[in-house]
C-alpha cells in the first residue's frame, strides 16, 4: 500500500510539473485555425488547472478504496458523508467560477478545492481504519502501520528537483510562446 501511495505521489507530481507548463502548447494543438487566442488560453488554463488536480484525484482513489476495501460500515459511513460535504463545497465554489470570465480553469479550481476538503476527509477516515486494523503496540514486536504518516513520501530532495523542474519548464514555454499553431489533424 506504500508503494502504491509513494507511486501515485510520483506519478502526480509529474503531471503537476510538466503537464501543467506545457498545456498551452497542447491547447493550441488541441484547437482549431479559426480558435481565438481566448479560446486557447481559457483552454490552457483549464488543462494546467487539470493537470495541477491529478495528485489529489490519485491519492483520493487510493484512500477511498483502502477505506472501501477494509473498513467497516462506520468507516464507509464516514467517507461517504465526506463525499457530500465535498460536493456541497464544489456546489459553492462551482457556482462562483462559473459566474467569471475564465470558465474551465475556475471550475477545475472550484473541484480542486473541493477535493481538498475530500482528500483531507478520507485521509482521516483511511488512518481510522489503518488503526482500527493494526492496533497499537503490536503484539508480535514487527512494526505495524497505524497511520498514513508511517508511509514513505517523497524525500525532500525529489521535491525539490520537481519544483526546479517547474520552474524550469515554465521558462522554457514562456519562451516558445510565440511558436507557430500546429493542429493534430
Amino acid at each position: 500500500f506504500g508503494i502504491l501511495l509513494k507511486s501515485a505521489a510520483y506519478v502526480g507530481l509529474l503531471f503537476a510539473t510538466l503537464g501543467a507548463s506545457y498545456a498551452p502548447f497542447v491547447a493550441r494543438a488541441l484547437t482549431s485555425a479559426a480558435a481565438t487566442k481566448d479560446d486557447d488560453e481559457s483552454l490552457a488554463r483549464g488543462l494546467a488547472a487539470y493537470c495541477l488536480l491529478i495528485p489529489g484525484l490519485a491519492l483520493n482513489g487510493i484512500l477511498e478504496a483502502l477505506v472501501n476495501a477494509v473498513g467497516d460500515r462506520r468507516h464507509v459511513a464516514s467517507a461517504s458523508a465526506v463525499h457530500v460535504a465535498s460536493a456541497v463545497a464544489f456546489l459553492a465554489l462551482g457556482r462562483r467560477a462559473t459566474t467569471s470570465n475564465v470558465v474551465p480553469a475556475n471550475v477545475v479550481l472550484a473541484t480542486a478545492a473541493a477535493y481538498v476538503l475530500r482528500v483531507a476527509g478520507v485521509a482521516a477516515v483511511a488512518t481510522r481504519v489503518l488503526r482500527a486494523k493494526a492496533p497499537l503496540p503490536p503484539e508480535d514486536g514487527e512494526k505495524k502501520i497505524h497511520s498514513l504518516s508511517s508511509f514513505p513520501r517523497p524525500p525532500l530532495e525529489v521535491l525539490l528537483a520537481f519544483a526546479l523542474a517547474s520552474v524550469v519548464t515554465q521558462g522554457s514555454r514562456r519562451a516558445f510562446q510565440g511558436t507557430p499553431r500546429v493542429t493534430l489533424r
